[in-house]
């Protein structure tokens, strides 16, 4: 079906698959990696190095099996690229770039869900007073003990209240 599709002398049918998924791109609505390539006729690599940002953080989304040296899209200069990439577990960040992660706003939330935190990095986000980030905080599996208690106001603090105004 595809291919007779693709072979139709309209352009309007032709093209309407390509069209369908740039719409959607430009929506922010999720499509694969595949659907990319195959509507931007362009290899994965040549879509992560895109102009448009939107292109960007779509393949940083989908291409969940990218080399090192498109996950290093970390340091693409639009926030909602690295965003994107950090948003999904898998592939994760490289190592030797948690601690920028962490500083940056438009990636810290995501980090913060995961990493096995220090007991620096835990006050660190605390301190930027988020909400979201709060909530990563909160939801991330390898808080200690004493992190915890914090959390639940144990400790006194503005951010164990915070936390617990937020009724985490």
């Amino acid at each position: 079906m595809r291919r007779r599709i693709a072979e139709h002398p309209d352009p309007a049918i032709h093209d309407a698959y390509a069209d369908f998924v740039r719409t959607m791109v430009e929506r922010g609505v999720p499509m694969s990696v595949e659907d990319l390539v195959e509507a931007y006729d362009r290899v994965p690599t040549e879509l992560a190095a895109a102009s448009d940002p939107r292109v960007r953080a779509m393949v940083a989304a989908t291409w969940r099996d990218r080399p090192i040296t498109v996950q290093l899209a970390l340091t693409d200069p639009d926030p909602g690229v690295r965003a994107a990439a950090t948003r999904s577990e898998h592939p994760g960040v490289p190592d030797g770039h948690y601690e920028r992660c962490l500083a940056d706003p438009a990636v810290q939330a995501n980090i913060a869900r995961r990493l096995a935190l220090t007991s620096d990095q835990f006050a660190r986000l605390l301190a930027t007073g988020g909400e979201a980030v709060l909530h990563a905080v909160a939801g991330n599996p390898h808080l200690t003990a004493d992190m915890v208690t914090y959390l639940q106001g144990g400790q006194q603090g503005s951010a164990g209240s915070r936390v617990a105004a937020a009724g985490l």
